[in-house]
């Protein structure tokens, strides 16, 4: 059993994408369907002969049943507005891209009347792939596209494996997008010069994994994460005189220290914990939080929470450029630590 009860059979290939090809359109008993020096075609599954899309203008008409019209042509109408890019299309690049990689293609699909198609590819270069203390990861290359031109064919990284529209929708808006392009001009020069770009995903990857490895090498007691909790949550005044600690910023550190050695998978030993418990809060809200999980999901992936996860990641990994240190953070953990002592 797959997903939505039915039934999955056998593994995904190229072929249970239906060949897609573009019928050109006619009228009035056979006249071509022209308007100007265009043509105008419908995409048609060839396994039952239905359209999947609405017609579209593909190409121009050759240049000799145009002949006289050179002056009236400029560069836009020597070209058509629309590419046909097809399922067919997209597994070939998909494989194109990841050749030499370990990969398997997880799900693939057709939704709205075939109007939409997406591919979800498993990388599994990266199915080993532990990060800081030896937490399991999981990278999804997700591809999905429109036939009728309302949804730009996209590559994101992702954890999610694509099964249907609502996981569709979640990996493209919070996946790390790598490609997103309009199937118009040069969208296929675009395609391939985006292969370079995707190819990186495992050495994105790999990069995220040196990152929280470095982290989980670096010891962090509960009474240190206080001091950086503490320092970094309160807001600095311009005018250079201490503040105390509000009651709610009190509160949300105290939060945070507790979720650095019991949140999920933390141990309260690591600075790698203390990443886990700062961004598990603001995903998932504190353990009282009565917001509803849709809001905490939109601000967490997309809102002020996400900026905030981004700049304490930063806090933690970054060097200054003149020392060679994290003075940040040491600047952060020594305000927090005059914060705590005020009472």
């Amino acid at each position: 059993m797959g997903w939505h009860k039915l039934t999955i059979i056998g593994k995904p290939v190229r072929e249970d994408f239906p060949d897609i090809r573009p019928m050109p359109l006619y009228y009035n008993g056979g006249t071509a369907m022209d308007y100007g020096n265009r043509r105008f075609f419908v995409p048609v599954a060839q396994d039952d002969m239905f359209p999947v899309a609405p017609p579209y203008c593909g190409e121009t008409i050759a240049d000799e049943a145009v002949k006289g019209c050179e002056d009236i042509r400029s560069d836009k109408d020597k070209r058509g507005t629309y590419i046909l890019f097809t399922p067919r299309e997209a597994w070939d690049w998909v494989c194109g891209v990841l050749a030499g990689t370990r990969y398997n293609v997880q799900s693939i699909g057709m939704l709205w009347n075939r109007s939409f198609w997406f591919i979800s590819v498993h990388l599994e270069e990266l199915k080993s792939l532990s990060v800081g203390d030896g937490r399991q990861t999981n990278f999804e290359l997700n591809f999905s596209g429109g036939l009728d031109r309302s949804v730009s064919p996209q590559a994101e990284l992702s954890s999610i494996v694509a099964v249907c529209h609502n996981t569709i929708s979640l990996s493209r808006s919070s996946g790390q997008v790598l490609f997103h392009e309009r199937a118009t001009k040069h969208f296929s020069d675009r395609l391939e010069a985006a292969k370079d770009q995707i190819s990186k995903a495992v050495g994105m990857a790999a990069v995220f994994k040196a990152a929280m490895d470095s982290l989980a090498k670096q010891p962090c007691t509960p009474e240190r994460a206080q001091r950086v909790f503490a320092g970094y949550l309160t807001p600095e005044t311009t005018d250079g005189d201490k503040i105390k600690m509000s009651t709610r910023t009190r509160n949300a550190v105290d939060d945070l220290t507790m979720l650095h050695t019991r949140g999920i998978g933390n141990k309260g030993e690591t600075e790698f914990d203390l990443l886990n418990a700062y961004t598990q809060r603001l995903t998932h809200g504190a353990e009282k939080a009565t917001t509803s999980m849709g809001r905490r999901f939109a601000s967490s992936e997309f809102g002020d929470n996400a900026d905030s996860k981004a700049d304490f990641l930063n806090l933690l990994t970054q060097n200054d450029e003149t020392t060679g240190t994290r003075t940040r953070l040491a600047k952060v953990e020594e305000r927090g630590a005059e914060l705590l002592s005020v009472k």
